[in-house]
C-alpha cells in the first residue's frame, strides 16, 4: 500500500514501511522478465527541508530522488533511477517480495551511502564519501568514486571499478572483472575466472579461487 504526501507542488509517493525487507534478507521476487515494466512514478525531494520518511518506489519504473538528509530509499519492481542526492543513504534497487525486479541505476551522491542492486543488472555508483556497494543478482556494474569504498559484485558476471580512493573490491562468484584506480586497491574476484587490474597505485591481488588472470600493474600478488 501506499499513500501520497504534497511536497511543494508535486505529489510524492511514501510507501509503508511494512513493505520494507532488511537488508540481510533475501526476497522472494516474482516471476519476471528483467525489462521496464511501463511508467511508474517520479519523486523528487530535493528541497526537502526536513528529513523525510522511507521513499518506496511502485512494481513500475520510477525515478526516485532523495533529500539532503540521510534517506532511506527502495526503488521496488522495475527499472528504476534512484539518484540519493546528499546524506548517507541506504538504497535497495529491488527489495519488495512479489515484485518483479528491474535493471536499476543508482547514484548515492555525497555522503556514505550503503547501496544494494539485489535482482537483474544494474549499474551502481557510490559517487563522493566512503560506500559500502553490493551488485547482489545479476550481472551489474559497481562504480566506487571519489574515497575509499567497499564494493562487491557478488553473483553473476560483475564489473567493479575502485576509480579514486583505496577500495576493497570483491567480485563474488562468475566471470568478473576488476580495475582498481588510480589509489591502492585490494582485489579478489571470488569463485570463477576473473580478471585483476590494479592500474596506478600499490595494489594487491588475492584471489585463490578461479584460473584468474592479474594484470602486471597490480604490484603486490598473493595468489592469481
Amino acid at each position: 500500500m501506499f499513500r501520497t504526501k504534497a511536497a511543494g507542488a508535486a505529489a510524492v509517493l511514501i510507501g509503508m514501511t511494512s513493505a520494507l525487507v532488511a537488508a540481510s534478507a533475501s526476497p522472494a521476487f516474482a516471476a519476471g522478465p528483467c525489462e521496464p515494466q511501463g511508467p511508474g512514478i517520479t519523486v523528487n525531494l530535493s528541497g526537502a527541508v526536513n528529513p523525510p520518511p522511507p521513499i518506496v518506489g511502485t512494481p513500475f519504473d520510477d525515478t526516485l530522488i532523495g533529500s539532503p538528509f540521510a534517506d532511506t530509499i527502495v526503488g521496488g519492481g522495475g527499472n528504476d533511477l534512484i539518484i540519493g542526492n546528499g546524506g548517507g543513504d541506504t538504497i535497495w534497487g529491488d527489495n519488495i517480495a512479489g515484485q518483479v525486479p528491474g535493471e536499476d541505476i543508482v547514484n548515492g551522491s555525497d555522503g556514505a551511502d550503503l547501496i544494494d542492486g539485489n535482482g537483474c543488472d544494474d549499474v551502481l555508483s557510490g559517487d563522493d564519501g566512503p560506500d559500502t556497494i553490493t551488485g547482489s543478482q545479476g550481472n551489474d556494474t559497481v562504480n566506487g568514486g571519489n574515497d575509499n569504498d567497499a564494493l562487491t559484485g557478488a553473483d553473476g558476471n560483475d564489473t567493479v571499478n575502485g576509480n579514486y580512493g583505496n577500495d576493497n573490491q570483491n567480485g563474488g562468484p562468475g566471470v568478473d572483472l576488476l580495475q582498481g584506480g588510480p589509489n591502492n586497491d585490494f582485489l579478489d574476484g571470488g569463485p570463477g575466472p576473473d580478471d585483476l587490474i590494479g592500474q596506478a597505485g600499490v595494489d594487491t591481488a588475492d584471489d585463490p579461487l578461479g584460473a584468474n588472470t592479474c594484470a602486471a600493474s597490480t604490484e603486490i600478488i598473493i595468489a592469481c
